[in-house]
């Protein structure tokens, strides 16, 4: 028997081997809809059609399963078909992303490959009929872990209005399994539109996609609020997954997982400076800093948007002293601010104008998610795992988030949950969990683009035309999630 329940062919079938296939047909909709108006940012579109295909029954069709196989055997190796159709697009295509959802894990997801034809029909396909690659790998799926979604980078082939298909070839026995049109969890094709006029025809299937491993740094749509909240030195395999952290974990099976996000530095201090600024301005230690220059809250202010830092267990009164150990300050436990955790008072026109200091800078109580465009969330020591445990920070996580979350504010907003650094040396600061949070993020996406924290203020930058300050200046953005 097979390892999925049919009788195998003799062992003498010969296998076809270094192609597993998908091929994307989505019919022009919205969701489900055939018809559309596209007045949204985004668009979500789901497969009309899709199959795999066995080597070892090379007549037989499977278009009515519920899973799309990819593996690559001696015996077996699988293919997975979709078709996707984009129609009535008025504006072009910014960017594009298929989305799909493991139902195994697998060490190999496979690579992404334009198919060779749109012509064939999910009653009709089978190994014998299949149509085969064009060109070479526009994006690769990794390993796959089962209830994760894996995202795919397709900018380079769909432009805009027409008929795309693609090819997932795999290299591992072991079989990448992903939920198909008729399960619960089908493919998404998601579309970022742009302003410019869509072509009208479909692209070639002969023609030769070029390979798009980072997408560019194009900008996000407007969003009226931008929550940032900065938790402290713990490792992307110390949080995902961990059954310290549940609530932290189901917010990224909600929304979205960056899973290649980096810190910049170590320690603490140089991350928040890049973040804030586009530099670590030369800081190697978590000391106490004046500095002259240029940041986000002179870009946003000189743009008309608002900023606050929210600041667990500030004391108030420009407080310019290293550490001020507080009571309980709105949300979680009471524990200790440190000024190496809030970037803006490391700047002389905050921290010398009182003024300017006050209204920007307060303890976390007073916490309003529809009062500022921009706002930057550092929790006290203890809620910020630096001190406190992992469990003591997902509870503060459990606490607080749910302010943002369920606030009519974050209807049009983003709220990006990320650590300072990490305890390794990859990326500069260690490889850090982030979780990208917005409405119109599909459950359980997830983005393998590389990122770090000058990405995480480019994107602001980018959000709000305010220009791109130093290292932010040749980094992407956040933009490969559908927010």
């Amino acid at each position: 028997m097979s390892d999925f329940g049919w009788p195998r062919a003799p062992i003498g079938v010969r296998a076809r081997l270094g192609v597993v296939a998908i091929i994307l047909v989505a019919v022009g909709a919205l969701g489900l809809s055939a018809q559309a108006s596209f007045a949204a940012t985004t668009v979500t579109i789901v497969p009309a059609a899709d199959a795999f295909v066995n080597s070892s029954y090379p007549t037989t069709n499977y278009g009515s399963t519920y899973t799309l196989r990819t593996r690559l055997a001696t015996t077996g190796t699988e293919h997975a078909y979709l078709r996707f159709t984009v129609a009535n697009l008025s504006t072009s295509v910014a960017s594009a992303r298929l989305v799909l959802h493991p139902n195994t894990s697998s060490p190999d997801g496979g690579a992404l490959y334009q198919a060779a034809s749109t012509t064939w029909t999910e009653s009709g396909l089978t190994w014998s009929t299949q149509p085969g690659a064009t060109g070479t790998a526009v994006a690769k799926a990794g390993a796959t872990t089962s209830g994760t979604a894996v995202s795919l980078d397709v900018s380079a082939l769909v432009t805009g209005n027409g008929t795309y298909a693609f090819e997932l070839i795999g290299s591992s026995s072991t079989t990448a399994a992903y939920g198909s049109r008729e399960s619960s969890s089908p493919p998404q094709l998601v579309l970022t539109l742009g302003s410019a006029p869509s072509p009208t025809t479909s692209p070639s299937p002969t023609a030769s996609p070029s390979p798009t491993a980072t997408p560019p740094a194009t900008a996000p749509r407007s969003l009226s609020h931008i929550y940032v909240l900065v938790m402290e030195n713990k490792e992307y395999t110390s949080i995902l997954g961990n059954s310290a952290a549940p609530y932290f974990n189901s917010l990224v099976a909600k929304y979205g997982l960056a899973t290649a996000y980096d810190g910049v530095a170590h320690p603490s201090e140089p991350n928040y400076l890049a973040m804030f600024a586009g530099s670590t301005f030369g800081v190697t230690d978590d000391g106490t800093y004046n500095f002259s220059g240029s940041h986000l809250g002179d870009q946003l202010e000189a743009a008309g948007k608002s900023w606050h830092v929210w600041a667990q267990d500030y004391p108030g009164g420009c407080f310019t002293g290293t550490s001020y150990a507080g009571g309980v300050d709105g949300w979680g436990a009471a524990g200790t601010y440190v000024r190496k955790h809030e970037p803006a008072i490391s700047f002389t026109d905050v921290s010398g104008n009182a003024t300017r200091c006050a209204a920007h800078i307060s303890h976390l109580a007073g916490f309003n998610p529809a009062a500022y465009d921009f706002n930057l969330i550092v929790p006290n020591l203890i809620n910020d795992m630096h001190d406190g445990t992992i469990a003591q920070g997902d509870a503060f996580l459990k606490a607080f988030v749910p302010a943002i979350t369920s606030s009519s504010a974050f209807a049009n907003s983003l709220l990006v949950i990320t650590w300072d650094e990490g305890t390794t040396n990859t990326g500069g600061g260690g490889h850090i969990p982030t979780a990208i949070i917005s409405p119109n993020i599909p459950s359980g996406f997830t983005s393998a683009v590389a990122h770090d924290h000058y990405s995480l203020l480019r994107t602001i930058e980018d959000t709000w035309g305010l220009g791109d300050l130093r290292n932010a200046t040749t980094a992407n953005t956040l933009s490969d999630f559908p927010y």
